[in-house]
């Protein structure tokens, strides 16, 4: 779950934000498997750097419907 969050949140920047919302859905979901394994599982870092991305992706996509949307009310005037 680890290793696919973090390869959806950096797919995610490619592939028009599904990725990033579902990096940052694998990440949870990791991070609490990882917790209750108590130590019998890895990859803590990769999960969290999924989130990160996943998170960082979402954000860029409202900035660009944002500026989708402010261009074309500024074109239809």
């Amino acid at each position: 779950m680890a290793i696919a969050s973090l390869v959806l949140g950096i797919a995610g920047w490619i592939v028009c934000g599904l990725g990033s919302v579902l990096a940052i859905v694998f990440g949870f979901i990791a991070q609490g498997q990882i917790r209750q394994s108590q130590g019998r599982q890895g990859g803590e870092g990769m999960a969290k750097a999924g989130i990160i991305l996943g998170f960082i992706g979402v954000a860029l996509i409202a900035v660009y419907f944002v500026i989708v949307v402010a261009v074309s009310a500024s074109n239809s005037t």
